[in-house]
C-alpha cells in the first residue's frame, strides 16, 4: 500500500522500525523509522542526480537486500548460481590447530559456511544520468551449498561450528596430507582446495618420497639419496640444511613450499648433523652406524656392524690360562666383536668383575689372530718359502699400550704373567725406564701410567699402536686437561676404556670417553653441548636422551654384581700395590736412612731389637700416611689417595665398604 494513504507515525528511528498505523502497531525489519517520514506526504520523492548514488547505497540496496522490492525507475538483476566452493585451510593461532573453512563463491560475492547472510547487493550506477541504474542481488543457493557440505561429511570431516577438520588437534602436516589425499574427490564434487598460507609462504599439497642409501667403506659409510616431490627431484644433500635447522619449509621451483614431515626430522636429523661432506660425497663415520638402521645398504654382503656377542666366534685356547665365567666370556666376545669392526668400546662393569681379565683375554685373541694372519699371508706368498720371514712374522709383537694409574701397574703385571704368560710385557714406568722406540716396538704389551704418558708423549706418539687401553679411564674426564689431550692424541687402531664409573660428574665425561674410543661420534664438544648436554641436563629432554642413547649404547657394556651374582665366587681377593706420593717417598727415605744408621751404630746393644721394631712401625705409619708419624706433614699419601679412589667407585655403584687397618688412627 502507498504510505501517503495511511496515517503513519514512526515511533523509533532504529532497526527494526516500529510504526503506528492508526491503532495498529507494525514492526518492519530492515529499515528505521526515519526512512518512512519522506513518504508520509507523497508517494514519490525526487532525488537529485548528484545524490542518487548515495541514496541507492544507503536505502535502496539495503531494502532490496532485506525485503522483497518491486523496482520502478531502476533495474534489479538477480543471480543465484553457485560458481565454486572453496575449502580454505585456516589456523587457530591460540590452539595451533588447523581447520578447513568452506567458502561459497557466487558472481561478485563470497559466503562462508555458517554465515547468516543469505543475500548481498551491489550497485551499478552508469555515468550517463539518463541510463538505468542496476542493483545486483546475489542470493545463496542453499540446496547446492548443502550438496557440497554433504561431500565434506561423506569424507569424514568433523564439523566444529563453521569450521571442519580431519580429527582433533589437526597439525599443518596432517591437514596438508588430508587435502592431498582427497583433492581429486573434492574436485569431482565441485570443491576447490585453497593452498595453505604459512608466514607468507604458499604450501604445496604434494607429499614427498625420500630414499636414503648407504654404501659401506673401510672406516665409513657413503650416504646418498633423493627426494621426490611431485614432478620435482632433489638430491638428499639439498635437504640437509633444513634438517639441521629443523626448518620444515622446503622451496619448490613452482614457487610453492613443501612441508617436510615431522617424522623425517625424527629419523634423519641426527644423520644430517653427523654427515661429513667430502667433495661430492657424504660420509658417515663407522661408529655412527646406528643412524643407518632401517635404511637401505648397497651391496648384497654389506651389513651394519651390529655387535652381538652370541654371534661372535671365539674359542679359548691354551694361551689364556684362565677359566672365564659366563658373563666374562660374553664380555670378551663383545670386545672382540668391536675389534673385528675396528670400533672402540668401553667395558664399564662393576669393580671386581674382572675387567682386566676380559681385556687380557681379548689381547691373547688378538695376538693369536695376528699370528694366524701372518701364517696365512706367508703360505700364499709367491716364490721360495722363507722360513726366517715366517718366523719373524710369528714373533711380531702385538703392540698394545695400557695406560693406567700407578697403583694398578703391579696388578696388571701380575695378572698378565698369570693369565697370559705368552705375552711379552714391558712396564714403562719409573726413573730408570727405557726411552727408546726399539724397546716399545719389541713388546706385546707396554704398561705405563697416566703421568708417564704425559711426560713421554713425544716417544709414545711415534708408535702406531694396535691397541690403546685405558684402565680407570675416568682419569681423562676433564677434556681440557693435559692427560686427556695426550691420550686422545695417540695413534691406535683399536681403543678400549675400562671404568666402573665412566660418567662421574656430568655428560661432559661421556663426551670425553667417546672421543677417545670412537672420535667424532658425538661431534665437537660445542655440538655435543648444544644437541645433548644442555637439553638433557637443563631441560630433561626425553627425545635428546633417546638420540644420545642410540649413539653410545653399542659401545658401552656394564654389568653389576647383582646382575651376575650367580656366576660369582663366594669371595675373591685382589691385592693393589700403591705408589707413594713424591713428598711422602722423600720423607720415608729420610726416616729409613736415619733409622738404619742408628741401628747399625748400636748393633751390639741389647736394645737394638726394640729400636728396630719401633723403626718398622714408624715406617709403616709413613707408608700409610705421614701424618701418623709427623703431625707437621702437609703433603698427601699415595695409599690413602688410592684407597679413597677405590672406595669412591664402590660407593657410586651403591655398595657398602668395611675398612680394616692395623693402625686405628689411620681410620680416624
Amino acid at each position: 500500500w502507498a504510505i501517503a494513504e495511511h496515517d503513519l507515525n514512526p515511533l523509533t528511528n532504529t532497526d527494526p522500525a516500529w510504526i503506528l498505523d492508526g491503532h495498529t502497531l507494525h514492526r518492519i525489519a530492515g529499515i528505521n523509522g526515519n526512512m518512512v517520514k519522506p513518504f508520509r506526504q507523497k508517494d514519490a520523492i525526487l532525488i537529485p542526480a548528484d545524490k542518487a548514488r548515495t541514496y541507492f547505497q544507503q536505502f535502496i540496496t539495503k531494502s532490496i537486500r532485506r525485503s522483497r522490492v518491486e523496482a520502478d525507475g531502476f533495474r534489479v538483476q538477480k543471480a543465484e548460481q553457485l560458481l565454486n566452493t572453496l575449502l580454505e585451510p585456516v589456523e587457530n593461532i591460540l590452539e595451533q590447530h588447523w581447520y578447513f573453512k568452506p567458502v561459497f563463491q557466487y558472481e561478485g560475492a563470497l559466503f562462508s559456511f555458517g554465515e547468516r547472510r543469505d543475500r548481498v547487493t551491489s550497485l551499478d550506477v552508469p555515468s550517463d544520468p539518463e541510463a538505468e541504474v542496476t542493483v545486483h542481488l546475489i542470493c545463496r543457493n542453499q540446496a547446492m551449498e548443502a550438496t557440497r557440505i554433504q561431500t565434506l561429511r561423506d569424507l569424514k570431516l568433523s564439523e566444529s561450528g563453521a569450521l571442519w577438520s580431519p580429527g582433533p588437534a589437526t597439525t599443518l602436516e596432517q591437514a596438508i596430507r588430508w587435502l592431498g589425499q582427497h583433492q581429486m574427490e573434492l574436485a569431482q564434487a565441485g570443491i576447490q582446495v585453497t593452498l595453505p598460507q604459512v608466514d607468507g609462504k604458499t604450501m604445496s599439497l604434494f607429499t614427498g618420497h625420500l630414499e636414503v642409501h648407504s654404501q659401506a667403506k673401510v672406516d665409513w659409510f657413503d650416504v646418498n639419496g633423493q627426494l621426490q616431490v611431485g614432478d620435482h627431484t632433489f638430491p638428499f644433500r639439498s635437504l640437509l640444511p633444513f634438517l639441521k635447522k629443523r626448518d620444515p619449509h622446503f622451496p619448490l621451483p613452482d614457487g610453492t613450499w613443501f612441508l617436510i614431515p615431522e617424522e623425517w626430522f625424527t629419523q634423519y636429523t641426527d644423520l644430517a648433523l653427523s654427515l661429513q661432506e667430502k667433495g661430492e660425497n657424504l660420509r658417515l663415520p663407522k661408529a655412527l652406524y646406528t643412524l643407518l638402521e632401517g635404511m637401505a645398504l648397497e651391496g648384497a654382503d654389506v651389513e651394519l656392524p651390529v655387535i652381538d656377542p652370541d654371534k661372535v666366534v671365539y674359542e679359548q685356547t691354551e694361551e689364556l690360562n684362565a677359566s672365564l665365567r659366563p658373563y666374562q666370556l660374553t664380555g670378551v666376545k663383545w670386545l672382540i666383536g668391536h675389534c673385528q669392526h675396528s670400533l672402540g668400546a668401553c667395558l664399564a662393569d662393576d669393580m671386581g668383575l674382572g675387567k682386566t681379565l676380559q681385556t687380557i683375554a681379548t689381547l691373547v685373541w688378538a695376538k693369536q689372530h695376528l699370528n694366524n694372519q701372518a701364517a696365512a699371508n706367508q703360505s700364499t706368498s709367491l716364490g721360495q718359502l722363507d722360513l726366517f720371514a715366517a718366523h719373524r712374522e710369528a714373533l711380531k709383537p702385538l703392540g698394545a699400550l695400557v695406560i693406567l694409574p700407578a697403583s694398578l701397574v703391579f696388578n696388571w703385571q701380575r695378572e698378565l704373567a698369570h693369565f697370559a704368560p705368552g705375552l711379552f710385557v714391558y712396564a714403562h714406568v719409573g726413573a730408570g725406564r727405557q726411552k727408546q722406540l726399539a724397546t716399545l716396538n719389541t713388546h706385546d704389551v707396554v704398561l705405563t701410567t697416566y703421568h708417564t704418558a704425559r711426560q713421554d708423549l713425544s716417544l709414545l706418539e711415534k708408535v702406531d699402536w694396535q691397541f690403546i687401553i685405558l684402565d680407570e679411564s675416568q682419569q681423562i674426564k676433564n677434556r681440557e686437561s693435559d692427560i686427556s689431550r695426550v691420550v686422545r692424541g695417540l695413534h691406535g687402531k683399536h681403543k678400549i676404556s675400562l671404568s666402573g664409573t665412566p660418567i662421574e660428574n656430568s655428560l661432559a665425561d661421556l663426551w670425553t670417553q667417546m672421543e677417545f674410543i670412537n672420535p667424532a661420534t658425538l661431534g665437537t664438544y660445542a655440538e655435543f653441548r648444544e644437541q645433548f648436554q644442555i637439553p638433557i641436563e637443563k631441560q630433561n629432554d626425553e627425545q635428546a636422551k633417546a638420540r644420545l642413547f642410540k649413539r653410545v649404547q653399542p659401545f658401552f657394556m656394564r654389568r653389576t654384581k647383582e646382575e651376575v651374582a650367580p656366576d660369582l665366587p663366594p669371595l675373591s681377593n685382589q691385592v693393589f700395590y700403591c705408589e707413594m706420593e713424591e713428598q711422602q717417598r722423600k720423607r720415608y727415605d729420610e726416616v729409613k736412612s736415619a733409622m738404619r744408621n742408628q741401628i747399625l751404630a748400636l748393633f751390639d746393644d741389647p736394645k737394638t731389637r726394640l729400636q728396630a721394631l719401633q723403626a718398622l712401625m714408624r715406617l709403616r705409619q709413613l707408608a700409610c700416611h705421614p701424618l701418623l708419624a709427623d703431625d707437621q706433614y702437609e703433603g698427601h699419601s699415595g695409599k690413602t689417595t688410592d684407597v679413597m679412589a677405590q672406595w669412591d667407585q664402590v660407593r657410586r655403584a651403591g655398595h657398602k665398604v668395611l675398612f680394616f687397618s692395623a693402625i686405628e688412627q689411620h681410620l680416624q
